[in-house]
């Protein structure tokens, strides 16, 4: 086991977010721009999924970026995605049950389980759309709305979904996507823009334990591995939590995910 040391006192509070509207009321958009400039943004989001036979499903995703990392955190789990001086990904996916994680070097993640760097910093990606073809493109202030759609000839169903993006932070504000299996609504309910705030996202885990993936097969009498290996953590990552069992599903289809199932 290895610790990640942090040398920064970290403070025991959750930092403040505000409201896109609060933000845009406050800043305007030439501010957004500044801000946005800097890099690091946390953005919280409330992601609906109704299935077609009525089954409604509620969850939050936290996503934040800096500098070289990236941060998804839902249940409980935090994957840190961290980009390398050589231009490769690292990851480090983190047990808030447990405060210990599990480090993955780039050649650990498994062949095209991972979007580019550029597609993770903006979080929807064209994978999301399938084969969907954009119908229109409109832009006010510092937002820009997408429509998508696609005749889904099997189901004899028409496919949609919009897109309503902040473009000064590259991220959405909205996202809804309709297919002829389920519905599913994102929406961004906070945003967070001040880089201590931001950062202490990420210095949350810098005590946690970690292992390497590599070391895993040597310590697995380790309580705390064998409960990643029932749970199916252990595993070369196929991760992304804003995908398949998270929330959106590509409109491809079912069996192509981005996410691993928990």
């Amino acid at each position: 086991m290895k610790k990640r040391i942090s040398t920064f006192f970290i403070f025991a509070v959750t930092p403040f977010l505000v409201t896109p509207q609060v933000l845009a009321a406050k800043y305007g958009c030439e501010s957004q721009e500044k801000l946005g400039s800097g890099q690091s943004v946390a953005a919280l989001y409330q992601i609906e999924t109704t299935q077609k036979n009525g089954k409604k499903e509620k969850k939050s995703l936290l996503f934040a970026r800096q500098r070289n990392q990236i941060i998804y955190t839902q249940n409980d789990i935090s994957e840190i995605w961290e980009l390398t001086k050589n231009g490769k990904m690292k990851l480090f996916k983190y047990f808030d049950q447990f405060e210990k994680g599990i480090e993955y070097q780039p050649n650990e993640i498994l062949a095209g389980a991972s979007d580019s760097w550029g597609d993770k910093k903006g979080l929807i990606t064209q994978s999301m759309f399938g084969t969907m073809d954009v119908t229109e493109t409109t832009q006010n202030d510092c937002k820009v709305l997408t429509s998508f759609q696609r005749v889904n000839a099997k189901a004899n169903v028409t496919e949609t979904a919009k897109v309503l993006k902040l473009t000064k932070y590259n991220l959405p504000e909205k996202f809804k996507l309709n297919t002829y299996v389920r519905e599913v609504t994102w929406k961004l309910m906070s945003l967070e823009t001040e880089p201590t705030a931001v950062n202490a996202y990420f210095k949350k885990y810098d005590n946690f334990d970690l292992v390497d993936y590599a070391d895993v097969g040597d310590n697995e009498s380790d309580p705390f591995l064998q409960k990643m290996i029932n749970l199916g953590f252990i595993a070369h990552s196929e991760t992304s939590y804003y995908s398949s069992e998270k929330g959106v599903y590509p409109v491809s289809g079912d069996a192509h995910e981005h996410g691993h199932s928990h």
